[in-house]
């Protein structure tokens, strides 16, 4: 029962995802923010997460925890972050479709997933058509 449910709640999540997202004028990749809070006593999270974006998109992680640093691991992106202490951020662009796990190195318990789509901006030139 507690994994339908925690199931059921993480489809909520990413259907949130899917329509709260804020998309900008076609052609423009976007800027998504993640936060690191503290969720409990020595508990953390990245939210959201999962966090859906199109490819091109740029994710801001920004450290929120008055108290510890974190950072940012991407094994499939061979990225290691640099320590972020409070209020300091870090962007990766993400430039090819795929679902990238990532984690926080000193607090193993962390992690998230950024989901990439297949969309690719593409900039396209009014054209006009002769009358007739």
């Amino acid at each position: 029962m507690r994994r339908a449910l925690a199931a059921a709640a993480a489809l909520l999540a990413l259907a949130a995802n899917l329509v709260a997202a804020p998309r900008p004028l076609a052609g423009q990749p976007a800027v998504h923010t993640i936060e690191i809070v503290v969720v409990g006593q020595d508990r953390w999270a990245y939210q959201p997460s999962p966090l859906v974006i199109r490819a091109g998109d740029t994710v801001e992680w920004v450290n929120r925890d008055r108290e510890d640093a974190h950072n940012v691991a991407i094994p499939a992106l061979e990225y290691d972050g640099r320590y972020l202490g409070y209020g300091e951020s870090e962007q990766v662009t993400f430039a090819r479709p795929g679902r990238y796990i990532y984690t926080c190195v000193p607090h193993p318990s962390m992690g998230g997933v950024v989901i990439v789509n297949g969309f690719v901006y593409v900039p396209v030139a009014a054209t006009r058509r002769p009358a007739g």
